[in-house]
């Protein structure tokens, strides 16, 4: 408990430093190897890490568990996931009454799995389920809630439901300021979820979208979605540690893609409450890759 209240107060000062000091002040220093390696899929990285004397298959192993820990359950070619067995088909699987029973047991599969399926039939409670995820500790939840939060900000869609209730929710979901609130709220959402899962889960769309909705957002806004974006992280963070999980992800996956300069990319840099997370890097080493999707990140290669 003492070691959890700690790291509590840990996240509270990195966010308070943050608002004061640029972004270069507070960002990890790593050598990049420029390699240039392909790497077309697991076979791939595989050699790459066999040639550094690392033990491949657990060094992979450990990083789609870090992944799917933090609720990243469908396929990836280059770690080696098949869509056919990646847990968020097997989950698709069961019974709602077998995915209720896991989720209240704290499974957070099992709570995305059942949020997935009441998508359509009642968004809002799709999404209440998602927050209940991110409470777990899924950090893909946090992007889920962001992503339909910015659909509900939609306008045009509400011609596809006539129901009162259904509008009599969305009022409430939109409050006073309908559409705008919901913007500056979708992107909260997407910033906290990178300042939880840090440069282990952008990849390039994931920055093209957070970049393309601080666009979207008037320019009065962003620094206000910005520091909304810290305080969801910190109350989701107690969240999880009322539920004995832990709240901060400092540890890195063993492997992971990164893109270069990343801080540097992010909205908020200039607004006083930057996107940063408390990933320890230092005990990384980074490579440069041709990845096979047209990408050049860097390979992160961490010691854990």
């Amino acid at each position: 408990m003492v070691a959890t209240a700690l790291l509590g107060v840990l996240l509270y000062v990195v966010l308070q430093f943050a608002r004061e000091v640029p972004t270069e002040a507070i960002t990890t220093s790593v050598m990049v190897e420029p390699a240039g390696l392909p790497v077309g899929g697991r076979s791939d990285l595989l050699a790459i890490l066999e040639a550094r004397g690392i033990d491949a298959q657990r060094a992979i192993a450990e990083s789609i568990d870090w992944r799917q820990a933090r609720g990243f359950l469908d396929s990836d070619r280059i770690f080696g996931v098949a869509g056919d067995g990646a847990p968020a088909r097997l989950y698709e699987t069961l019974e709602i009454a077998t995915l209720e029973s896991m989720s209240e047991s704290g499974d957070l599969a099992a709570t995305q799995a059942l949020a997935a399926r009441m998508l359509l039939e009642d968004p809002f409670a799709s999404l209440a389920l998602y927050a209940t995820a991110a409470n777990q500790g899924s950090v893909f939840a946090m992007l889920r809630i962001g992503a339909l939060r910015e659909t509900f900000s939609n306008i045009a869609l509400d011609m596809f439901r006539a129901d009162s209730a259904y509008r009599r929710k969305l009022g409430e979901l939109r409050g006073k300021n309908s559409r705008a609130s919901l913007k500056m709220e979708a992107f909260a959402y997407v910033a906290a979820a990178i300042r939880d899962g840090g440069i282990a889960i952008v990849d390039q769309d994931l920055l093209d979208w957070i970049q393309q909705m601080a666009q979207e957002l008037p320019p009065a806004e962003l620094a206000p979605a910005c520091e909304l974006s810290a305080n969801l992280f910190l109350k989701i963070s107690a969240a999880r540690r009322r539920r004995g999980l832990s709240q901060i992800t400092t540890e890195p996956p063993s492997v992971f893609f990164g893109i270069p300069n990343l801080q540097e990319q992010l909205p908020c840099k200039s607004t006083g409450h930057s996107i940063i997370w408390l990933l320890d890097l230092s005990r990384c080493s980074v490579i440069q890759v041709d990845h096979a999707d047209g990408e050049t990140p860097d390979l992160y290669i961490c010691q854990n």
